[in-house]
């Protein structure tokens, strides 16, 4: 799970703690339908005719809410189902995904089954709460946007003006210059900080190498975020001189070649 924000440890100790839950709850357990096939852009939701649970297996998929992205599921994840209940969050990708689904039925059949479910919910329950009291607090809040890429589809391009920065949430992205590779992006690292920030045209092309999703942000809203989490101005430092370094490199090997 990925949420929009960084994370703090409390955070992460809940979800730590849930991931355990549930596998604790699953513990020799075959899945009712395995690795059942959900479609780009169709809510997981609408394969389950039954309560139960589904865990993501490949691909990852965005949770969200009035058509605001909430956070991200990825490989492992669990999505909880009522059938009998109307459907308020949509949980979906643009790429095509797998999932297991357990029924009520089948989870009851575990060693460990009403005791763990229960302590699943309750820690899904306090970990929601502890979302929401991080994405309430203080004045200034973003609202990102989320979106997939597929591999191959060019992110930013050289020269063009934009006041959008990015941040690689899932997949990974190759930069060049002059049509030359100079660099690549990781998971958690920024894009298009230096052109959005300084009002100058893109300095490289971003292209995804690999299926990918991205979180956008405007200039503006990313200047606020960077004044509520200070610890995000070390990261982007971090990742400066990694790209720096990297791209040095690469520029040096082609002056040899």
């Amino acid at each position: 799970m990925r949420f929009i924000f960084e994370e703090n440890q409390e955070l992460i100790r809940l979800k730590t703690q849930l991931a355990k839950a549930i596998e604790g709850l699953l513990v020799g357990l075959e899945p009712t339908s395995a690795l059942i096939l959900i479609p780009a852009a169709t809510d997981v939701r609408n394969h389950a005719s039954s309560t139960g649970i589904y865990i993501l297996r490949e691909g990852f998929l965005s949770v969200s809410f009035d058509d605001r992205e909430l956070f991200v599921l990825e490989e492992g994840d669990a999505v909880f189902f009522d059938a009998d209940s109307a459907a308020q969050l949509r949980t979906q990708s643009d790429f095509a995904t797998r999932v297991d689904f357990y029924s009520a039925a089948q989870i009851a059949k575990g060693e460990r089954s009403c005791a763990t479910l229960i302590s699943c919910l309750a820690l899904q329950q306090a970990l929601f709460a502890h979302l929401l009291a991080l994405l309430f607090k203080g004045e200034k809040r973003s609202n990102p946007l989320v979106r997939n890429v597929k591999a191959g589809e060019v992110i930013i391009s050289e020269g063009e003006i934009s006041d959008q920065v990015f941040t690689l949430i899932e997949g990974h992205a190759a930069v060049s210059t002059a049509g030359h590779v100079v660099g690549e992006v990781n998971v958690d690292e920024l894009i298009g900080v230096i052109g959005a920030l300084c009002d100058i045209p893109r300095i490289a092309t971003v292209t995804a190498t690999k299926d990918s999703l991205l979180m956008s942000l405007g200039k503006d809203e990313f200047v606020d975020l960077l004044s509520l989490r200070p610890h995000t101005v070390v990261k982007l430092i971090k990742d400066f001189a990694r790209i720096i370094s990297s791209s040095n490199q690469e520029l040096l090997s082609l002056k040899k070649g």
